[in-house]
């Protein structure tokens, strides 16, 4: 059985190739410079000439501020081109984000919440979820929030380094979530999505009965643990680091940020009885 896993040099996708190596699944993982997901005509060539059995898409245009004023290649890479994936006619393992909503505050957000993106980003990704519950193939979208992990570009990553250079941080106080760690992420998409999908796939060619599989639809993963804002996590690893600055909390307005953020990014997973770790255990 083989994986074509899209996105693979970004935070997420970079751990599922470490994974995918690691235990010796077959996979391609195809450069954006080689297949650009943005040529659809070429992806679905690509596709039918490959003929994986399952294909796991960690691309996405993520640089939500950006997005504000570039919505064109937005909309390109995190809708049309999931659009396009599902006409391959292959099962399909996308990643969305917590941006599809506007929940408010105290709401542990479930699956089936009402989508109501307040910018650009969000509402590509929003577009792209509304592609897959068209689309006739099986599919699963996978929802998380607030990726980091050890050794990528992310919020740990810049925080550790500006601790290094200041004593104060400013830091947003009014937005609050759960961090997920990557690498863990990855961990469990693979045991409880891949491998069941490609066991399941294995048995319908052998004429079996499908086991195992999640049902197609809407998936929540986070970190589990107590809600926390940006500023929350931020002390609590810097605690970790043995830094003796000081964070000032500040407001979403008072940062200015281009995009609106969502000010509830909690995620409640009703559908699996496995869950991910607490968040604070990964530091």
């Amino acid at each position: 059985m083989k994986i074509c896993l899209f996105g693979s040099t970004g935070l997420l996708g970079s751990e599922f190739k470490k994974l995918f190596a690691a235990q010796n699944l077959n996979f391609i993982a195809p450069k954006s410079n080689d297949v650009s997901l943005l040529k659809h005509d070429k992806v679905l060539e690509y596709l039918k000439t490959e003929k994986p059995d399952l294909i796991v898409n960690c691309a996405a245009y993520t640089a939500v501020d950006k997005a504000e004023t570039n919505k064109d290649i937005c909309f390109k890479l995190n809708a049309e081109a999931v659009e396009n994936l599902t006409k391959a006619g292959i099962p399909l393992i996308n990643f969305s984000t917590e941006y599809v909503f506007n929940a408010p505050a105290g709401l542990e957000i479930p699956e089936d919440y009402a989508r109501d993106p307040q910018s650009v980003y969000g509402q590509s990704k929003a577009k792209a979820e509304a592609a897959l519950e068209a689309s006739e193939g099986d599919w699963w979208n996978i929802r998380t929030s607030w990726l980091w992990s050890d050794g990528s570009n992310n919020f740990v990553s810049t925080i550790k380094r500006l601790s290094e250079k200041y004593d104060e941080l400013k830091i947003i106080d009014d937005q609050i979530g759960r961090p997920t760690y990557a690498p863990e992420l990855a961990a469990f998409v693979v045991e409880h999505f891949v491998k069941p999908i490609l066991s399941s796939e294995f048995e319908l060619s052998s004429n079996s009965v499908r086991t195992r599989i999640p049902d197609k639809g809407h998936y929540h993963l986070q970190n589990q643990g107590v809600p926390v804002s940006w500023a929350g996590f931020a002390q609590y690893f810097l605690n970790q680091t043995g830094w003796h600055g000081t964070i000032k909390k500040i407001s979403t307005e008072a940062y200015g940020a281009p995009a609106a953020r969502p000010k509830n990014s909690v995620l409640k997973n009703t559908k699996l009885a496995d869950q991910l770790s607490d968040w604070k255990t990964r530091f």
